[in-house]
């Protein structure tokens, strides 16, 4: 809707109510990717993708990519079932937030795709570590 202002992605802050909820949606990701990555042995700061960079973790960023379209659909039906709405947010000089009501909204609604998106990237990770005993083995 227009009178949600989105005008295409910005972040660091974000500007509008849906840019605020993906931002917000792939932290949540990333975090996911990171406790995966130290559940299977591996460390989240090396990738393949991404390159290294102090403070950054980089496999994690590698692991969010496929998974940005779940938040993607996520934070679109949220909108589009009403759920979430311009009341449910703030916008000052710093950026658009989202407020208490709006967080009661969206946490429980995220935690109903947590549990499917834990698994799916386990699952996927555990694929990466496949490949690379494999390769490792034939080398």
């Amino acid at each position: 809707p227009k009178d949600f202002g989105f005008n295409g992605r910005n972040k660091r802050p974000p500007r509008d109510p849906f840019n605020a909820v993906l931002s917000l949606g792939y932290t949540i990701l990333a975090s996911e990717c990171t406790f995966t990555c130290m559940e299977h042995g591996l460390d989240p700061y090396i990738s393949f993708l991404h390159e290294l960079d102090f403070g950054r973790e980089s496999l994690s960023c590698d692991l969010v990519e496929p998974f940005r379209t779940e938040i993607d659909k996520f934070s679109l039906n949220l909108f589009l079932e009403k759920k979430l709405t311009v009341h449910n947010f703030s916008t000052t000089e710093q950026g658009c937030f989202m407020n208490k009501e709006g967080r009661i909204i969206f946490y429980p609604a995220f935690e109903k795709l947590r549990g499917g998106l834990r698994k799916r990237i386990s699952n996927y990770l555990l694929e990466i570590i496949h490949e690379m005993e494999s390769a490792s083995q034939g080398a």
